[in-house]
């Protein structure tokens, strides 16, 4: 493609309102632009260190217009304000060639052809709105995108091997974000583990995550501009799908590199090996081989078979490296510290098959860590056997062939059976678990409940895509003061509520129980964290509220401990005192909880993110880890009295970076039916209706917004339990239970699989049906 049809193809697509992310090679440099989802205008990205001349045009007072020419050919930009043009200027003036291994200028640059529309903001109220606020009230934005602006950027591609950031290898066909760090590239571990690898806050902390981090079961990435994994479906013009794979606003765009790796794949084995790469399988005959070519930018696993307990061969091609290994990490063992403590969490196995990994080195100079790695046993020695076993690591240069062998020499003949796939239920994917599973007790269960004799009063469920089972985006908190998002991408069966959530009430109400169980297919559900508001305890549980605001400007979180009552802060984790009270001066504009409205509560794990790896998204020195995964169970015995002036009690679910940010803010929720990161309403008195309680769930650009006002009575004079079940094991349902208050016993610590089953499977049965 030479100059002119790059100019002409640009201004014909920026007149579309659908884009995909290409990369264009022309004679003089590369091109990366794609269309904003939130925003709705195209941003472009451009290597310009060859960039001839610069010409500035007048407009209006706060508009600038220049040109930039390349070669014979001129295009228009415009910026908004001055000093972004003449920052952005410097920055190409300082730069008359490209010194060897150092970053690309980074630009976003809006086209001349698009409206001048605000970028996506965050919201006024973030996860809750206050009764009374219209939900068309608008939102304040969060700190402007300029549309032309230079960011000098660490670029992580670059080969240079102080600065490449390890991509932390998973079991999904989409690019793992990549850290880029002024001082140190953060490592992200190469892990076996189902739930989102979060983004690692620092050079001295490794991003563990759960069972297959590289990218996650349930597809959380942070859209990076790298190129995506082979086999992503084609758009119209055969260019490779980049849906989940597209820069953030603020994300330095990378240059397209053209060099792949080769990896062959042979099977030494006594049967035929069913490789699969998250995407589809192909069968390698005994004897036989297939190969494959893993672009710059990719990152994902390669397995036999289809289920998840199977010895995975990782790969990340980043920055002129070939980053691989094995796991052998247990499914389903959260933020496990060694094999055998992921193995008693998970109870399943992380291997079928031996494997082994070997560059072809030949005649070569290469670094110390380009060797071979082998697993021919469960807890092998060459393989990771837990999220943060980064000794297990190795790279090569890009341009070294790779083999990977099942059965290298005939090794697992004997000892190893056949895996042979299974056509996986469309939606699905394999379940994340709990992320605060090791926090749970390690005493065997005392009790079970048996799987009959509850009665249910009222039941609401959402399904399927009503569930979040449909792929979709939400702005990541990076930066409180500046209010900076990146873009994430999730696919799972129940939606964003598949990561860490937090549970949050607010009075008038009387909280008698808390119990949350982390759930396993076909297994027992195990309870990780109680409250009990009678005996004056609370295990693997803190309270906290949003009262703990700093109003100096500092980057930090409202979220604080509550105290016993709610109305205040404390200075370390209190036991809750079970009653939250109605708003004491609902005049009061902006009084916030407590005043204005109920007081209110909210409860997360007492793990702080500064343990096991961090959370995903904005936290500070309070910021504790939630409930995590598909499959987890809320159990809460309540009542709501009939408050004397606001009277709105209410229990809701948010994804907790909501609350690790500021809920009532900055934060990845939004406000009304645009749902982001996600939030589920379990019991709500909205409106007039004082006597009922309703549901909703709100979750990604709000194109689905499920849920019905009044489905309950409101409990005002007795205790009722509610029961909330999330479950990604199938298409994916989300079911609200309401049963008696004296229905449930809190001092079991599991729950039958029986039990689960009988709830998920009851027909619906509430008001409206």
């Amino acid at each position: 493609m030479d100059l002119p049809e790059l100019k002409g193809y640009l201004r014909k697509k920026s007149r579309h309102d659908r884009w995909q992310r290409r990369y264009f090679e022309a004679t003089t440099h590369y091109l990366t632009y794609y269309k904003s989802r939130e925003s709705e205008k195209l941003l472009a990205c451009i290597d310009l260190w060859r960039t001839q001349t610069i010409d500035f045009h007048a407009t209006d007072s706060d508009k600038l217009e220049f040109s930039i020419a390349i070669g014979d050919q001129s295009y228009l930009l415009k910026a908004d304000s001055q000093d972004e043009a003449t920052r952005w200027v410097k920055g190409l003036q300082a730069r008359q060639h490209r010194p060897e291994g150092t970053p690309s200028e980074v630009f976003s640059l809006r086209s001349e052809h698009m409206d001048a529309e605000s970028d996506a903001s965050s919201s006024e109220y973030g996860g809750r709105r206050p009764r009374g606020a219209s939900s068309d009230n608008g939102s304040v934005s969060g700190s402007r995108r300029s549309s032309l602006s230079y960011a000098d950027v660490q670029n992580p591609v670059v080969p240079n091997a102080d600065a490449i950031a390890r991509s932390s290898l998973s079991h999904a066909d989409a690019p793992n974000p990549v850290v880029p760090n002024a001082n140190a590239i953060a490592r992200a571990s190469f892990s076996h583990a189902e739930t989102p690898n979060p983004v690692v806050p620092n050079a001295n902390t490794i991003a563990a995550g759960v069972k297959y981090p590289m990218v996650s079961t349930n597809q959380q990435v942070t859209r990076s501009t790298m190129a995506t994994a082979a086999g992503k479906p084609q758009d119209d013009e055969g260019t490779p799908n980049a849906q989940c794979c597209a820069p953030a606003l603020a994300v330095a765009a990378q240059i397209a590199v053209t060099m792949a790796t080769s990896v062959s794949f042979v099977n030494d084995c006594a049967y035929d090996i069913h490789l699969y790469d998250n995407n589809a399988a192909e069968t390698i005959s005994v004897g036989s081989s297939t190969s494959r070519n893993l672009a710059d930018g990719f990152s994902g696993m390669f397995r036999n078979g289809m289920d998840s307990e199977a010895t995975l061969a990782q790969f990340a091609i980043n920055g002129g490296k070939s980053w691989y290994s094995i796991s052998a990490v247990p499914p389903g063992a959260g933020n496990c510290i060694s094999y055998e403590d992921c193995a008693k969490t998970s109870g399943k196995t992380g291997y079928n098959v031996a494997m082994s990994i070997t560059p072809d080195i030949g005649g070569a100079s290469v670094n110390p860590e380009c060797a071979a790695v082998t697993c021919a046993s469960t807890d092998c020695d060459g393989a990771y056997l837990y999220p943060t076993d980064d000794s297990k690591l190795r790279n090569c240069p890009d341009n070294i062939a790779i083999e990977v062998a099942f059965c290298p020499g005939g090794s697992s003949n004997s000892t190893t059976t056949p895996t042979t796939p299974t056509t996986p239920m469309e939606g699905t994917v394999a379940p994340p678990v709990i992320s605060c599973a090791t926090a749970a007790p390690t005493v065997t269960p005392a009790a079970t409940i048996p799987s009959s004799g509850v009665n249910t009063r009222s039941s609401y469920e959402y399904r399927s895509a009503d569930a979040g089972s449909a792929t979709g985006y939400y702005g990541k908190i990076t930066d409180m003061l500046s209010c900076s998002t990146e873009e994430v991408c999730v696919t799972d069966p129940v939606g964003p509520m598949s990561e860490e959530v937090t549970i949050v009430f607010r009075g008038p109400m009387d909280i008698y129980n808390i119990a949350v169980f982390a759930g396993s297919s076909g297994r027992d559900w195990t309870k990780v964290s109680a409250y009990d508001s009678a005996a004056g305890t609370q295990d693997n549980m803190i309270f906290m509220n949003n009262r703990n605001i700093d109003y100096s400007g500092a980057n930090s979180s409202p979220q604080g401990y509550s105290t016993s009552d709610g109305a205040g802060t404390a200075t370390e984790s209190t036991i809750f005192g079970g009653t939250l009270a109605d708003a004491s001066n609902p005049s009061a504009i902006g009084g916030g909880p407590c005043v204005s409205t109920g007081c209110e509560v909210n409860i997360l794990t007492a793990t702080n993110c500064a343990e096991g790896g961090g959370c995903i998204g904005y936290y500070d020195d309070l910021g504790f880890h939630g409930w995590g995964g598909g499959m987890k169970m809320l159990v809460t015995k309540v009542m709501m009295p009939t408050g004397s002036t606001v009277d709105m009690p209410a229990i809701w679910m948010l994804n907790a970076q909501v609350v690790r940010a500021n809920q009532y803010g900055c934060n990845c929720r939004g406000m009304g039916a645009k749902g982001g990161c996600g939030e589920l309403d379990v019991a709500e008195v909205i409106g007039n209706a004082h006597d009922k309680i309703s549901t909703h769930y709100y979750f990604y650009d709000g194109s689905v917004s499920p849920g019905h006002d009044n489905y309950a009575e409101r409990p005002t004079d007795s205790a009722v339990t509610y029961v909330t079940i999330f479950d990604n094991s199938g298409d994916g349902v989300i079911k609200i239970i309401e049963i008696g208050g004296d229905d449930f016993d809190f001092t079991v610590d599991s729950i039958s699989a029986d039990t689960v089953s009988t709830w998920l499977s009851a027909p619906v049965k509430n008001l409206q049906s």
